[in-house]
């Protein structure tokens, strides 16, 4: 009778894989909305000139108001990804079936995913402008600004995961070990049977 312990362990591996960044991603639409939600008005600033981006967008050079909202917005941009990286890799660490590199992986790829969904999602809800005539006053679109922010989940959640792995009681990280697992008949991975021991102890 042929068993596919292995198989089954690596596949729920990958399908973990796919989860956690699908997981991320759609919290990210999430906090999007939470973040132009939460977000301060939109500051006004003073288009000194526009230029044309790689030949393929306006992109104007602005003279911004002295306004906490700039700091203000990326804030809490930082707070609401930051707080959903710390969650998310305690929560992946208790998904005891999934342990291993690729869930730290994918814990790191869906942190990115997530937080530049997050950004997108109030680009788009938060209006404003990007550009204008020069010399005139617009009201700026809801924006991240340092762009580090970004990474800024990824590394928390990989961060907390890796500090649960350190702390971990056994080296198996406490889920079954595949290369122990029963494999197919001819499976090249397959570890060779020892010598059978009598009694005695002699092989």
């Amino acid at each position: 009778m042929k068993t596919r312990g292995p198989q089954l362990a690596e596949d729920g591996v990958a399908r973990g894989f796919v989860r956690v960044i699908g997981g991320l991603g759609l919290a990210g639409v999430v906090l999007g909305v939470i973040w132009w939600a939460w977000s301060p008005p939109r500051p006004r600033a003073f288009v000194i000139d526009n230029h044309r981006f790689a030949g393929l967008f306006d992109v104007a050079a602005l003279q911004p108001a002295e306004a906490e909202n700039w700091i203000a917005s990326d804030g809490r941009f930082v707070i609401l990804t930051g707080a959903l990286g710390l969650l998310a890799g305690y929560a992946a660490w208790h998904w005891r079936s999934a342990r291993g590199p690729v869930i730290a992986a994918a814990l790191a790829a869906g942190g990115v995913v997530g937080a530049a969904i997050t950004g997108l999602v109030g680009f788009l809800l938060g209006g404003g402008q990007l550009t204008g005539k020069p010399n005139t006053v617009i009201v700026t679109r809801l924006n991240v600004h340092a762009y580090g922010f970004y990474f800024v989940q990824a590394a928390l959640s990989v961060a907390v995961y890796c500090i649960c792995v350190a702390f971990a009681r056994d080296d198996d990280l406490g889920r079954p070990d595949p290369w122990f697992l029963p494999r197919e008949p001819g499976d090249p991975r397959a570890r060779p049977a020892g010598p059978s021991v009598g009694a005695d102890g002699q092989a």
